[in-house]
């Protein structure tokens, strides 16, 4: 849409940013669901922007961060719309965010999850949006103050300004009255381009002096207390199972306290975790590692006992290369085309397997309990860690809880959540929580 020379937002009457007035005295802004209307103790408000009396602000995060700089850009976005200096900001992750409805679960937050490089496309208008609907009601609530209309007040960075009443009200000074201003159910400006201050801008990595001083947290670094460790031993062959376990050697191992066989996949059935295997639970990962090394596994190899990479390329060049492929756009007559071409070029390219080999290795905490699960988890796709976490545990999805740590690399490998399911089970099965850990044999 447009109005004049500015984009105009458009929120649906369901995603509208609405305000309230926090314990602490602040402003924050976020999607509302049922009839919140503060952001204190068991609030319904979907936090995105806070403004505190200072005029400090923070900006939630709302999307994985897998090293593309969304945390930092997404919230710029923000920062560009609510017409804030950047340096007043700081950046405060969200978790999944999930809510029922009469038609199912929708987004609290807006969608989360990040793949195909389109962290920040995918959400370049709503962000923009949230900004610019929290701007809109510190004018609303500085015209109202002033009795002036709305188009007599304008901002520059922090303040609300009115020229008429000759006026500049910082947004710290509109908190109580904004939050108590019912929201518009209707479009509102956003800025055009050629006026943007941050948007386009240099601006360091909103986390990069935790990264360089090694204190920032990825779901490997995650510690909780009273929690155990995994290790599983998988099946080296696809649809592979377990026939026999001798775990003797494994059990005497110091640290160790269960093992026991994890079911995968039938062949060809949908699968929640890759393998069948042996999980090792200990007292540290040091000890489930060495538990693991100590199994004794017998394999049933299944059906894909001789699958080989020789066999798959002899596959695709004796039978799949001859075939007619999908046909993604039918533009013209190509056989004519070909047909009356001087010359033809025929190549054959081959792209062989290659693991995504992410620098952190898969992990995922997970505190299973009779009616809720705690999900921890470096993962490109919360949504899919509440998914397989609820199939691991027969929770609703609204009982499950997933926070997401900074990704130590994803390249599409953690748009499946596999090892979150199996931390879910093994937590299910032990009673206790668990942090299960891949090597980086496991990975490849």
């Amino acid at each position: 849409m447009s109005r004049g020379n500015e984009e105009v937002a458009h929120l649906s009457r369901r995603s509208f940013i609405v305000a309230g007035a926090s314990a602490t005295g602040a402003l924050v802004f976020g999607i509302p669901f049922g009839v919140a209307r503060s952001a204190g103790e068991g609030n319904q408000l979907g936090f995105f922007v806070e403004i505190r009396p200072s005029g400090d602000v923070i900006i939630g995060s709302n999307q994985p961060e897998i090293g593309q700089g969304v945390r930092t850009a997404l919230p710029m976005l923000v920062a560009e719309e609510l017409d804030v200096a950047w340096e007043r900001v700081s950046v405060k992750s969200m978790p999944l965010g999930l809510v029922r409805t009469a038609d199912g679960f929708t987004w609290k937050y807006g969608g989360q999850g990040v793949g195909g490089s389109t962290g920040l496309t995918n959400n370049w208008d709503f962000m923009r949006e949230v900004g610019a609907r929290a701007r809109f009601q510190l004018i609303r609530a500085a015209a109202e103050q002033l009795e002036v209309e709305p188009t007599e007040c304008r901002t520059e960075p922090g303040v609300v300004i009115c020229e008429a009443a000759n006026a500049r009200l910082p947004y710290g000074a509109l908190i109580t009255r904004a939050a108590a201003l019912a929201p518009l159910d209707e479009p509102v400006p956003l800025k055009a381009s050629r006026d943007y201050r941050i948007i386009g801008s240099q601006q360091n990595a909103v986390d990069l002096e935790s990264i360089v001083t090694g204190a920032v947290q990825f779901g490997i670094d995650t510690y909780q207390p009273e929690m155990r460790y995994a290790a599983i031993m998988r099946s080296p062959v696809l649809n592979g199972t377990v026939k026999a376990v001798d775990d003797a050697a494994a059990r005497a191992v110091d640290g160790v306290l269960d093992v026991f066989p994890i079911e995968g996949p039938s062949p060809g059935e949908p699968y929640q975790i890759l393998a069948s295997g042996v999980a090792v639970v200990a007292t540290s990962t040091w000890a489930a590692f060495r538990g693991r090394d100590a199994l004794t596994v017998e394999w049933e190899p299944g059906p894909n006992a001789t699958d080989s990479s020789a066999a798959f390329w002899q596959e695709c060049s004796d039978k799949l290369s001859n075939e007619t492929g999908q046909v993604v756009v039918d533009d013209g007559d190509f056989d004519a085309a070909m047909a009356s071409a001087v010359q033809q070029f025929m190549r054959r390219y081959e792209v062989p397997f290659a693991n995504h080999a992410p620098l952190e290795p898969q992990n995922c905490y997970a505190d299973v309990r009779a009616d809720r699960c705690h999900i921890i988890a470096p993962t490109q796709t919360p949504s899919g860690a509440s998914r397989s976490a609820a199939w691991a545990t027969g929770l609703e999805r609204d009982q499950i809880h997933v926070d997401f740590t900074r990704v130590g690399g994803g390249f599409g490998r953690r748009l499946t959540n596999d090892y979150v399911a199996e931390a879910a089970l093994i937590s299910k099965k032990i009673g206790a929580p668990v942090k299960l850990t891949w090597s980086r044999e496991d990975d490849v």
